[in-house]
């Protein structure tokens, strides 16, 4: 074997202000030159702690992937193959060069030398022209180019943001996984997450706080999972990590202990911003034959966990796929179908208990895509997901109170529901579409009542307050719905103008067999009646439940038994024998 040469050389010296090197390795099998390159070096101003040498290609790529070294000066010739041998076996282990490096070429072989730096070499000098001075100036010379090409090459693989690797790294990785799975017959996981309302956090707390969470996040990633595994950020809000060597049992734990420890409250600029992922989970082989398959199977388990309720982990599996491929259907007609006037509207009755009369009627969004009844929660995620919440509301506004309008030419006191959709972003333009809408109807505002969730109210910002503030005093009546989950704040719910609460119906459906469900129904009318707020109980399906919540003191009920959601029809008596089921 060849042997290698090392000289032990100043410590504490310094080169030029530019270089902090520690290790320089001389690759040349003539012994004469390499001393002669060393007492050169020794006369110069450097902080290289030993000088190794390598009389091989074989030697010196042991020692460049061996431990990482600050600069190599190569000859051009070597027993056992050139310097371009070297330079493509050290682009194809590391995909760069690892080091800097110097070509050291003979008088005749300038030519050669340039050619190298074709394949990765930084310089060249020839031999027999080098002094100290020209030496130390290679030096300084190969190690900033190189430093300068390090620093492009960390900007081309890593998210400016986060640190993160980006989009090009994740897939170069990923094809790698694939090929090393043909080869070894490897399992590997990919985690696929964003962050729950993430835009809700830019919308209230400003773009420089969603960058502050998405930091935040980035760090908690790269903490969590083994150096072995790759954390990118793909853009925005979404993330992956890929879990190599990994069943697909492990990476459903290791999904869900992410999950726990990104469930966190972020301090901003004293404020609490909650933060929540939502994680998908595909698994080679089993889900995937190629990494675009792979990554879009942990995109349809993602999209699961969000449609399951957010802050989730959901493990993909076929149906996922055809239910994706369903709503990608509906969502790229559903545009077309508000500007044909596809949807349509039906109204459920509301009913005093004491007189059985109705008071008002809810307006409830219905559209039906070929056999399909598209749930009313899901045409508003349309909406807003496609920036419609404009049209989609003039539209409504306009046909809902089309109808109250005709309905009060027989029925003037009759009411008309409205239901406030979640997102705190579209919260003042709704309200203005609103009051614009009953100006030109020319309706009476107070017979306009307006919706909004328990859940929604206990998030929502100041700003939302002080919206739904003006359109109370313009007239509109609010209405707290789907009320027990116990989100909503005592404080905020006495400082709001509350005209009426609709009980949840999840609550009264065990009515009649729990007895904490009695006990909280009657403390919801006990605090209507301290709060002058009428209690309607939602989802009354049974006669035995609405003789529950009349005995109870709800002022007013809603449900299946009393009235179905019905189309509506000109004459408003007509309506009623066609939805009402109250005998």
């Amino acid at each position: 074997m060849d042997q290698i040469r090392y000289i032990a050389i100043r410590q504490n010296s310094y080169l030029g202000g530019v270089m902090q090197a520690k290790r320089l390795v001389i690759v040349e099998d003539h012994e004469a030159d390499f001393v002669h390159l060393s007492r050169l070096l020794q006369s110069t101003k450097h902080s290289f702690q030993t000088v190794e040498n390598a009389a091989s290609l074989e030697k010196a790529l042991e020692l460049i992937n061996q431990h990482p070294i600050d600069c190599c000066l190569l000859d051009c010739y070597l027993p056992d193959g050139n310097a371009v041998d070297l330079l493509h076996k050290l682009n194809r282990e590391h995909g760069h060069m690892p080091c800097p490096i110097a070509v050291i070429t003979g008088q005749e072989d300038t030519e050669t030398a340039v050619e190298l730096m074709k394949y990765g070499a930084h310089d060249y000098a020839v031999k027999q022209d080098i002094t100290s001075e020209s030496l130390e100036e290679l030096i300084i010379s190969v190690t900033k180019q190189w430093e300068s090409q390090q620093q492009l090459c960390y900007m081309a693989t890593h998210d400016s943001l986060t640190k993160l690797s980006n989009r090009a790294v994740f897939n170069d990785r990923l094809e790698f996984l694939f090929s090393e799975s043909a080869r070894y017959h490897h399992h590997f996981s990919l985690l696929y997450l964003d962050l729950d309302n993430f835009k809700t956090i830019n919308d209230t707390h400003g773009h420089e706080a969603g960058d502050f969470v998405l930091q935040m996040v980035a760090n908690k990633l790269q903490k969590r999972f083994r150096k072995t595994d790759l954390v990118s950020r793909l853009g925005g809000d979404e993330f992956t990590v890929l879990l190599s060597n990994t069943t697909l049992e492990d990476a459903k734990i290791a999904a869900e202990s992410c999950l726990k420890d990104l469930q966190i409250d972020i301090d901003w600029q004293n404020e609490v911003i909650e933060v929540s992922p939502s994680i998908g989970v595909a698994s080679h082989p089993s889900a995937a034959k190629t990494s675009a398959e792979l990554l879009n199977n942990a995109d349809y388990a993602l999209y699961s966990a969000k449609e399951s309720g957010k802050g989730q982990v959901r493990i993909f599996d076929s149906k996922m796929k055809k239910q994706n491929s369903a709503e990608c259907k509906l969502t790229s007609s559903f545009p077309e179908a508000l500007y044909n006037n596809d949807l349509y509207l039906v109204f459920q009755p509301v009913f005093d208990t004491k007189t059985k009369e109705v008071t008002s009627v809810e307006a409830l969004i219905r559209w039906k895509f070929g056999e399909t009844e598209v749930p009313a929660q899901q045409i508003i995620d349309f909406v807003v997901r496609l920036n419609l919440v404009d049209s989609f509301h003039q539209w409504l506004f306009k046909q809902a109170l089309f109808q109250l309008k005709e309905w009060q030419t027989t029925m003037p006191d009759l009411m008309l529901s409205l239901n406030l959709p979640p997102g705190t972003e579209h919260c003042g333009l709704i309200c203005k579409l609103l009051s614009d809408a009953i100006e030109s109807s020319k309706i009476d505002p107070q017979k306009i009542i307006l919706e909004i969730r328990e859940s929604h109210l206990a998030c929502d910002t100041d700003e939302v307050m002080t919206h739904l503030v003006e359109l109370n005093q313009y007239g509109v009546k609010l209405s707290i719905d789907d009320f027990g989950d116990g989100l909503l704040s005592m404080k905020r719910l006495v400082s709001l103008p509350i005209e009426s609460i609709k009980i949840d119906g999840h609550i009264l459906k065990e009515l009649g067999d729990k007895h904490e469900q009695m006990r909280m129904v009657k403390s919801i009318v006990a605090l209507g009646a301290q709060l002058d707020t009428t209690i309607v109980a939602e989802g009354i399906e049974t006669k035995n439940m609405y003789s529950l919540v009349s005995d109870l003191g709800c002022q007013a009920a809603q449900g299946y038994y009393l009235g179905r959601p019905s189309i509506a029809c000109k004459s408003f008596n007509t309506f009623l024998k066609n939805s009402t089921h109250l005998q």
